[in-house]
């Protein structure tokens, strides 16, 4: 996911070396607190081009490229002579090139363009001048795939800037304008934590990343308004692929947005529309790369609530139960499907574990015809607890209809997955049922678990133990 839209880069270097859009990630404000090892390049046979007069490839050197200082040329002109022979002859042909293909084609546009002054940090003309020089030498490119052409001239410089950062990184660590730029950008403002940090903020890793390196405030709106435009596009007609990688190059800016701005869910929803979606809010939460055993936080929150729902449903034998509970129950009864029995014993389960807690679930939960609960969180349930269709429950935050969903236990899940996308506090009403789901069921730790839980809490954690205990 050749697919056009794939976020990440294949240069050819030693596989051990990461090739997510991760590693292009520098902060912008302080070196990494974890001292990182030495890269060295190693190039493959296949890495290594053939000269036009048929020499054999040259075996490249490992000491960094000294860069000439020449002035950039008024009209860049595509370095066809250092473009592998492979390459090169399925571009003149106007076939389709692979993703090993494409590194090949990128490192010689690299290696070319960082010989001018400027060319290690180009700016967003010299890009688009590159750009320029590929589409009009090789024009069946803007096509390739079935992109649009503006989508395809994104792409290509997408894939560009994602080739120099890493390069910059990688290759030409050591050249004296990126220790340059590296310490000014050290000593501008330092920050308390980097992406390499051990330290999590509320048991994340990247609650506040850094920006990256190869991102400007013109490239990360030309992302903005590229989402935009796809998000009103049919379902048939979207680039699943590239959505994933802009709103990957946009996450460090989202943050900055929800955390330092303050930016309100209403806000933050019309500038990220595609955040109006279960699936995406369930992906940011990985984003987040949360203190937890998996970042999955559908299988967190399913394995969690497996292992404690029976004690919990045992706790509440013999006490008042509202009538919706008294329902679930009933309708178990008749259920024949394992799979059926499970998600009816998981609803009974949360709805148990806010009664154990005190706290009234209808604070939060809007049943069909009932008043609208005071709560920056509220749950619309179309029909019944128990329902199961595509649009049975509607998740409300801040007055902003986020998803539907189609049963109850996506709902709640969902709902944590909300509350660390955009920063929430957690609701008044469901504060220590939000609190025991976070510590206990998913177990994300605040402050590496040193958190003073509720009293209230910590009684019915011990009388769910007592109640593990006994079988």
């Amino acid at each position: 996911m050749v697919h056009t839209g794939e976020a990440q880069l294949e240069p050819c270097v030693s596989e051990s070396v990461s090739r997510s859009p991760e590693t292009v990630q520098t902060s912008l404000n302080q070196t990494p607190s974890r001292k990182q090892s030495p890269v060295c390049r190693t190039v493959s046979p296949a890495c290594t081009a053939t000269s036009s007069e048929g020499r054999g490839p040259q075996t490249p050197s490992t000491e960094p490229v000294k860069k000439s200082g020449k002035p950039w040329p008024r009209i860049y002109r595509l370095p066809k002579e250092n473009i592998p022979r492979s390459v090169r002859e399925k571009l003149d042909c106007g076939q389709e090139i692979g993703n090993r293909d494409r590194s090949l084609l990128l490192d010689a546009i690299y290696n070319e363009a960082t010989q001018y002054n400027g060319g290690l940090y180009p700016t967003s003309e010299m890009y688009d001048n590159m750009v320029d020089l590929l589409f009009r030498d090789y024009a069946y490119l803007l096509t390739m795939g079935g992109l649009p052409s503006k989508s395809a001239r994104e792409f290509w410089k997408d894939k560009l800037v994602f080739k120099f950062s890493n390069a910059r990184k990688r290759i030409d660590k050591n050249q004296p304008e990126v220790i340059s730029r590296s310490k000014t950008k050290t000593n501008k403002n330092p920050q308390p934590q980097t992406e390499d940090s051990s330290v999590f903020v509320w048991g994340l890793a990247r609650f506040l990343p850094p920006l990256l390196v190869s991102e400007d405030s013109i490239s990360q709106q030309g992302h903005i308004d590229w989402l935009k435009r796809e998000h009103k596009k049919t379902i048939s007609d979207i680039d699943i692929s590239t959505i994933n990688m802009k709103m990957d190059l946009t996450f460090s800016y989202r943050r900055k947005q929800i955390v330092e701005d303050k930016v309100g869910v209403k806000e933050l929803i019309d500038m990220f529309p595609w955040l109006q979606s279960r699936q995406e809010i369930l992906k940011e939460f990985q984003r987040l790369k949360p203190n937890t055993p998996l970042d999955d936080l559908e299988e967190l929150f399913t394995i969690g609530l497996k292992k404690y729902r029976e004690a919990i449903m045992k706790l509440l034998n013999g006490k008042k139960k509202p009538g919706y509970l008294t329902e679930i129950e009933s309708v178990r009864a008749y259920f024949r499907i394992e799979s059926q029995r499970d998600f009816a014993d998981e609803c009974t389960a949360i709805i148990s574990l806010l009664i154990l807690l005190k706290e009234k679930p209808e604070k939060v939960i809007c049943f069909k015809d009932a008043a609208k609960p005071d709560s920056t969180i509220i749950i619309n349930v179309k029909d019944k607890l128990l329902s199961v269709d595509k649009c049975a429950f509607e998740v409300v935050i801040e007055g902003v209809t986020i998803f539907e969903c189609e049963n109850f236990i996506e709902a709640i899940s969902s709902i944590i997955g909300c509350i660390y996308t955009f920063n929430l506090a957690y609701p008044k009403p469901w504060e220590k049922f939000f609190t025991f789901i976070q510590n206990v069921i998913i177990g994300l730790k605040d402050d590496e678990g040193r958190v003073n839980l509720d009293r209230r809490i910590l009684t019915v954690l011990s009388s769910i133990n007592s109640e593990l205990s006994k079988a």
